[in-house]
């Protein structure tokens, strides 16, 4: 669990990186220059709503890409799982397509929504699966050293 677990705090922060690199661009796609003019006539405060509502749009979609596109590489990771020593596989042990990885990803959304208890079913769960993994029909392994410097 704890492995999972720091291995997520290391994925939360590399798109927090990527999604603070996008709030400029974004805020400045909307008009931020127009924004601070006294002539415009948008309010500041729609401007914030319209920006912030945008960008975390923006992120979830990066987080998907990034945590989809990883986990069906040929790593079978994200870089926090990958810095662990985890791997995430089908419940058959193969290699996830993009999709399977797409669908445990936003999985994970229903994992959290319910307090948080869909991560901690990997308790009570034989192959210590949380509920992600049981709706996707993935596990997460210890990788074999070899896969991981590959």
């Amino acid at each position: 669990f704890w492995r999972r677990a720091v291995a997520l705090a290391i994925d939360l922060l590399v798109i927090a990186l990527l999604s603070g690199i996008l709030m400029e661009p974004t805020a400045m796609a909307l008009g931020g220059r127009e924004a601070s003019d006294v002539l415009h006539k948008v309010p500041f405060a729609t401007f914030v709503l319209r920006t912030y509502g945008v960008w975390a749009i923006l992120t979830l979609v990066l987080a998907w890409l990034y945590s989809a596109a990883m986990e069906s590489s040929r790593f079978h990771a994200t870089i926090g799982k990958r810095i662990m020593g985890l791997m995430v596989l089908t419940s058959d042990e193969a290699r996830l397509d993009f999709w399977r990885a797409s669908r445990r990803f936003w999985m994970k959304i229903i994992s959290g929504a319910l307090a948080f208890g869909g991560f901690f079913l990997f308790f009570f769960d034989t192959k210590q699966r949380s509920l992600h993994d049981l709706l996707a029909r993935t596990i997460v392994v210890q990788a074999h050293p070899k896969l991981i410097i590959e």
